[in-house]
């Protein structure tokens, strides 16, 4: 297993570039190979949920 520098990674650009989908990726290839992940969103929209098919929490805190 590599060794967690702990780096962060953040995607940016207009909308419709595929941020979202290029972070899901790298938070995905880092989860597999062990590395503990994180992936968060600012958007208000549900994106990382729909792509790693997952139900949002609710009642969450706003």
């Amino acid at each position: 297993m590599a060794e967690n520098n702990g780096s962060i990674y953040m995607f940016s650009g207009k909308g419709g570039v595929g941020k979202t989908t290029c972070a899901a990726t790298t938070a995905l290839h880092h989860a597999l190979l062990g590395e503990k992940t994180l992936a968060i969103s600012t958007d208000a929209t549900p994106s990382l949920a729909h792509i790693f098919e997952i139900k949002m929490a609710k009642n969450l805190p706003e």
